[in-house]
């Protein structure tokens, strides 16, 4: 509990006016009163609920997002999504499948050459040869893991 004050002195310890305090009170939630004000009765809060209820307004407004507020988010993702392609940041899938495609068809090749090499001993080129089919064939057969959306 903190402290029970009225609400001049709330107004003077939240920096809000009495009209505002007095709006708060009628919001829903409303702001929190131990004693409600009256004709020649001071109103008491506790300045403890209400910086309480404060702090959840402000977190309920800013969970809040308006239609306008929402266009207006997924405008500027799509202009900085644009600005990272044109950075060279940001690449369709399709183009990277594309050269990664032509450069493991390339590799293979080289790789299935590499056994016929005049610098490998003939006494070496079947076990060269062999390993280097056996790896192809463990790269042929690996699923990549596709990473979820953040």
């Amino acid at each position: 509990m903190g402290q029970i004050v009225n609400k001049r002195v709330l107004g003077e310890i939240v920096g809000k006016s009495d009209t505002a305090l007095t709006e708060w009170q009628n919001e829903d939630p409303p702001m929190p009163v131990v004693r409600r004000g009256g004709p020649g009765v001071a109103g008491e809060y506790d300045t403890e609920a209400v910086i309480d209820w404060m702090i959840d307004r402000a977190m309920r407004r800013a969970m809040r997002e308006s239609a306008k507020d929402r266009l207006d988010r997924i405008t500027a993702d799509l202009r900085e999504l644009e600005l990272y392609r044109r950075q060279g940041l940001l690449v369709e899938t399709a183009g990277v499948r594309r050269s990664l495609g032509r450069l493991l068809i390339e590799l293979r090749s080289r790789l299935l050459t590499v056994s016929k090499a005049p610098e490998i001993p003939e006494s070496a080129r079947a076990a060269v040869d062999e390993g280097i089919r056996s790896a192809l064939m463990e790269i042929s057969e690996y699923e990549p893991k596709v990473l979820a959306s953040a």
